[in-house]
């Protein structure tokens, strides 16, 4: 699967979307273009799609839902931030219900030798980026709503 929690590309256009957490199909979404008044907006997902296909040259964000994440700490030791991409999945193996090779991990920026970890399932990512694909948004990035908060 395709690593989709990177961090946003610096691109003319930003569309930033979140999904409801009513179980509904509505979105709200926000267009950050440099310079500009932010553009909210809000509606169904076919709505999205139309706002989208007027886009050039735009990013695509995902804001994901708390209800589809695990959050865990992990503290490093100096050695280990270095490659703490690696090592944090086996050293969170144990603690999670899943099998690692199942999930997706993204990371918040290492403080104080301390690292915020969120897990996805990757069928969860899958029918998200089927579901949004489905209507012609194709998604750039899928951030974990929970790790942008201080």
């Amino acid at each position: 699967m395709r690593d989709y929690f990177k961090p946003p590309a610096r691109v003319a256009r930003q569309q930033v979307v979140s999904q409801a957490v009513d179980g509904s199909e509505d979105c709200q979404w926000v267009c950050l273009v440099p310079e500009e008044p932010a553009r909210r907006s809000r509606g169904t997902l076919e709505q999205l799609a139309r706002d989208y296909a007027e886009s050039v040259n735009t990013e695509f964000i995902l804001l994901l839902s708390p209800d589809d994440v695990t959050l865990r700490g992990v503290e490093l030791s100096e050695a280990e931030r270095k490659h703490y991409r690696q090592l944090v999945p086996y050293t969170l193996e144990d603690d999670l219900a899943e099998n690692i090779e199942l999930l997706q991990f993204a990371y918040s920026a290492v403080r104080d030798n301390k690292v915020g970890v969120a897990t996805v399932r990757k069928s969860t990512l899958e029918e998200i980026v089927e579901r949004f694909a489905a209507q012609g948004v194709f998604l750039d990035v899928i951030t974990p709503e929970v790790l942008l908060l201080h």
